[in-house]
């Protein structure tokens, strides 16, 4: 059953900080805020928690994310915004999660991503980007950890040599048109 913040279907950065403060003991490093009707992040809705491991923000209805909204989040390990309404991702989103192994885009509408956008993962080791609109990837051979990429059901049609890093070890790219290119 959802916590909705005072059954609004897109709580105010009052309603939102209020709810942070709620899941969050002094010590807490887990934060669940799935399911909230959320519609748009604050851009200063986690500084004060720099604590923060894991984020959940999945099954809401983001459409976009503030370029500074995590950039307090130093030592976020898993980061999850799987099914929302996300169609693209400001270059920077991710500059200062240094720290991140798991990375969930999955089952929104994003429909490209800059090639640099993940630069700074240099920890990461799962991305999940499956059922979103992508057409093509963006450049993931610098991600030297990355073990697990998750891009089906897209509209990828192309894979260029060189693209993925030496250390993935599973690919699953299927329902997408793909031809590789030699």
């Amino acid at each position: 059953m959802s916590s909705r913040v005072g059954g609004s279907q897109n709580p105010t950065v009052e309603e939102l900080s209020a709810l942070i403060r709620q899941k969050l003991s002094v010590s807490a490093t887990k934060l669940n805020i799935s399911r909230e009707s959320i519609q748009d992040l604050p851009p200063s809705l986690f500084v004060g928690v720099s604590q923060i491991t894991v984020l959940s923000l999945c099954l809401n209805q983001i459409s976009k994310l503030p370029l500074k909204v995590f950039d307090s989040l130093t030592c976020l390990t898993d980061l999850d915004l799987s099914y929302n309404q996300l169609v693209s991702l400001p270059i920077g989103t991710f500059d200062s999660l240094s720290q991140l192994k798991i990375l969930l885009l999955n089952n929104n509408k994003i429909t490209e991503l800059a090639d640099n956008i993940f630069d700074h993962l240099t920890n990461l080791g799962t991305l999940y980007l499956y059922e979103n609109s992508l057409k093509q990837l963006p450049r993931l051979n610098h991600l030297t950890n990355l073990k697990s990429l998750e891009v089906w059901d897209n509209s990828i049609t192309t894979l260029p040599p060189g693209s993925l890093p030496a250390s993935l070890m599973g690919l699953f790219i299927s329902g997408n048109g793909l031809r590789l290119q030699t």
